[in-house]
């Protein structure tokens, strides 16, 4: 198979537009792409990749962005959670302010919003307000949300815990406790991403290969499969997605490379590679099956798939 067999350099943000540092996120939500990057700035794109609007959200790096219905979320390392207006990304409000915590990662799920931070605290929030947290014991990098089920990664683990948001109570200094359980652990590292309804996935311990485990409480969410030599250096994005009657996971990292895998039955195939010429830091799958790759120089890049 031949490298550029499928996969197809599209449009890509303009020197004028870009963002004047590293890309951290990107984010495909209702029809738009939003991107943050360590110049602290939130820019919205159109799906040809011209940009819409922009605002500096946080003084110093964007590190995730999470949508809701109504709203846009992002958080920094200088201790916020902000809310901004979708289309104009007009500021609405403050979260929450925390100097003590960076806050690393955001995930909006059924009228959820969880955080995660340096301290290994996930928060769960709702309507801007805190329901409950718990503390898995572990910074976390990465995470996604499944159902009750949810997915986190620093260095050196993969952890599946189990919330029960039925049951927040009240622990001895006050403050609203969500009960949990943890129900698996793999060896991995960030980053995380779940990979259409039936897998979840992270990079191994080294940071080269991809570790993929079944979303599935029956089977204990264990191992499906591990790619081995998925990249020539650390992988830093995974997305993934059921589309046209395939699952297929994409990833990229410092090897300026991004690629297509597919799922066959009990294994996962390379499809096809592509040199995007950055270091890429994070992937977003489009409404019509293209893909997005952020990263290193402020770049933004989309790129068409033959499916």
């Amino acid at each position: 198979m031949s490298d550029h067999l499928h996969l197809h350099i599209g449009n890509k943000a303009s020197d004028d537009e870009k963002h004047n540092m590293d890309v951290n996120v990107v984010l495909y939500h209702k029809g738009k792409i939003y991107t943050g990057g360590d110049d602290g700035k939130i820019k919205v794109w159109n799906t040809d990749v011209k940009k819409v609007a922009e605002v500096t959200a946080h003084p110093c790096s964007v590190f995730s962005l999470a949508g809701s219905d109504d709203y846009l979320y992002s958080c920094s390392n200088e201790g916020t959670i902000k809310t901004f207006d979708l289309n104009t990304l007009k500021e609405i409000s403050t979260v929450v302010k925390d100097e003590k915590t960076e806050y690393w990662k955001l995930f909006y799920a059924d009228g959820f919003l969880y955080s995660g931070d340096n301290l290994g605290n996930i928060v769960v929030w709702k309507h801007g307000k805190e329901l409950g947290e718990t503390n898995i014991l572990e910074p976390i990098k990465d995470l996604a949300v499944s159902g009750k089920f949810l997915f986190t990664v620093k260095d050196s683990d993969m952890v599946v815990t189990e919330l029960h948001l039925d049951n927040v109570r009240l622990d001895e200094e006050h403050k609203r406790q969500i009960q949990f359980g943890t129900r698996a652990v793999h060896m991995g590292r960030y980053p995380v991403a779940l990979i259409g309804k039936k897998y979840a996935a992270c990079a191994d311990r080294d940071g080269k290969e991809i570790v993929i485990i079944e979303n599935n409480e029956k089977t204990n969410f264990k191992q499906f499969t591990k790619i081995e030599g998925a990249h020539e250096m650390l992988v830093n994005a995974i997305a993934g997605c059921d589309y046209k009657g395939q699952t297929l996971l994409f990833s990229g990292g410092w090897d300026k490379k991004l690629k297509k895998f597919r799922f066959d039955e009990d294994i996962v195939k390379l499809d096809c590679t592509s040199e995007v010429g950055f270091v890429v830091n994070s992937i977003a799958i489009g409404g019509s099956g293209e893909i997005y790759a952020a990263g290193g120089e402020g770049n933004l890049l989309r790129i068409e798939i033959e499916w």
